[in-house]
Parts: structure tokens; sequence; C-alpha cells
């Protein structure tokens, strides 16, 4: 029964069309060209709508007709009467977000991947009304969480899928880098760009249990900030093997933590990139500019040490 009113109600739709267009173009119909239009724009919108709750909640996809050429009838309807601008915009995209949100009520635990285009949309419709009052790094950051929230979402209402909370995360601090570009320094943007990736892959290692894999891309990207962060007082030039060396002593310790957990995760293997990443470490600060001056200081005082223990020796009775 459902369905049989469904198809009545688009038959009716395209018969309503037909008619409108035909009475238009005979002349029958004399008012305002556009105010004809917005009311059969209008027509139609209702027409879908009746059908999308005769066919039942489920069927969401009859509110894309619905909410699109509602949204075109109101357009100009609101431009007969001179009310355009970027509200018009804003209401055609949120006419497209409408039909998202109503799938993912329709059915939350299935339709979950109808919040990614509904969040998404709905941000973008807000743009038009702001693009004017707010920076641009601030509409990206707006587009970028608009992609990161339905996946925390998700996490949210059905804690069991733990994999949403790794976009999430990371599409949340990829984020935040455009607003760093404006209140971060030169020096410390990539710093704290490394940061917030680190941050975002420890939070996944912390909270699902199983993504014990995560430590190492959060190891990997503090230790590229911490070289970066101990290069920024003398230079890159000046730092020389200090900056690929702290990143390997970085690196290691993220192994050999991974090490330590071998009793509760498979992470036993982590002890050999542990050792190598310190053994490379070791031998950048053996060899790093400033030991020239520092290897002499140890030779001699290695040398004084031995000199003080053989006078202090005494002779055998010849």
């Amino acid at each position: 029964m459902k369905q049989y009113f469904a198809r009545f109600i688009v038959s009716l739709a395209l018969i309503l069309a037909g008619a409108v267009l035909l009475a238009q173009n005979l002349g029958y119909l004399q008012a305002d060209r556009t105010v004809v239009w917005a009311f059969f724009f209008g027509g139609l919108s209702l027409l879908f709508f009746v059908s999308y709750f005769l066919s039942g909640l489920r069927s969401w996809w009859w509110l894309f007709p619905a909410t699109i050429l509602g949204s075109i009838g109101l357009s100009i309807g609101a431009g007969s009467i001179g009310l355009v601008g970027s509200a018009m915009g804003t209401l055609f995209l949120a006419s497209i977000a409408l039909p998202f949100f109503a799938a993912f009520a329709a059915d939350t635990r299935q339709n979950w991947w109808a919040l990614i285009p509904g969040t998404l949309m709905g941000v973008i419709a807000v743009i038009p009304m702001i693009e004017n009052r707010v920076v641009g790094e601030v509409i990206g950051s707006m587009v970028l969480f608009s992609l990161a929230l339905p996946f925390l979402l998700i996490f949210l209402l059905h804690t069991e899928r733990r994999w949403a909370l790794i976009p999430a995360l990371v599409l949340g601090c990829v984020g935040l880098i455009p607003l760093l570009t404006v209140f971060a320094s030169e020096n410390l943007l990539p710093v704290m760009i490394m940061g917030l990736f680190a941050a975002a892959f420890l939070a996944v290692f912390v909270v699902v249990r199983s993504a014990w894999w995560a430590m190492i891309p959060a190891g990997v990207f503090a230790g590229i900030g911490a070289g970066i962060l101990a290069g920024i007082p003398r230079g890159e030039g000046a730092a020389g093997s200090m900056i690929p060396a702290v990143m390997f002593l970085s690196w290691g310790a993220t192994f050999f933590v991974l090490y330590l957990l071998r009793g509760s995760r498979p992470t036993a293997w982590a002890v050999y990139p542990a050792l190598g990443c310190a053994g490379v470490a070791g031998m950048l600060i053996l060899f790093a500019p400033g030991m020239n001056y520092i290897w002499p200081v140890v030779l001699i005082v290695l040398g004084g040490v031995v000199l003080y223990r053989a006078l202090r020796k005494p002779n055998p009775i010849s």
C-alpha cells in the first residue's frame, strides 16, 4: 500500500509539472513568472514530503527531492521580494544535508555513514553566512572538524566500533593545523604539528587496547618534533648530527616502551629496533661536531687518572 501511494505521488508530481509548464507556455498563467515557479517547486516539494511520510520514515531518500525542491522554491520566492544573498546558498546546502541526518536517525547502527556527508554539508552550509566575518584558516578548520565529528559520534554511540576513534582523532588534529598557522610562531609550528599527530595516535594507543601499533606512529611523530625542537636554538646547520640523534633516541624509546608491554601485547620483537635506534643515536652523538672539543678533554682526564694511579703505586724493592 505504501509503495502504491508513493507511485501515485510521483505520477501526480509529474502531471502537475507538465500542466504548469504547458499552461505557462500557452499564456494561461499571467502571474509573475517567479511567483509561478516558486509555487511550482513548492508544490512538488510538498508532494515528495507526503510521499516520504506515506512510505515510512525509513524511506529517507524521498527527502532529497522534497528538501532540494523546497529550497529552490523558497529561494525563488525570496528573490522575487528582494531577499537575495548568502542565505540562499546556506538554504540549498542545508537541504542536501537534512536527508542524511534523517537517514542516520532512521537507523543509527546501519546508516552511521550518513553522518559523514550530513555533517560535512551542514558545516559547508554555514560558510556562506560567515565567510566575510572570519579568517580563512578558521573556515578550513571547521571543514576538517566536520569530517572528524561524525567518527567521534559513531564511537560514542557504538563503543564497540573503536576503529572510528582513529579517523576522529587524526582528522581532529589535522583540523587544528590551520588554526596553528595563525597563532603559532614559524619556528614552533612544525613542532606543534608533529606533537598533534603524536598525541592523536597516543590517544588511540591508550583507548583501543588492541591498537598497540599506534604507539609506533606516535613515537615517530614525537621524535621528529623533538629533533626539530633540538635544532631551533642553533639552527639546523649548527645542530649537526644532534637533530637525527634526538630523533633516533626518541624512536628507540618508543620501541623500548613497546618491549616493556610484551607481557600483554605481542611486542617482544620491539627490543631489536630499540637497540638499533639507540646504537645509531649513540654513534651520531659520539661523532657530533661538539664532540671535537669533548674527546680531547676526555683523553686528557683519562691520562691524568692513569698517571695519578701510577705515581701513587709504590715502587718495588729492587
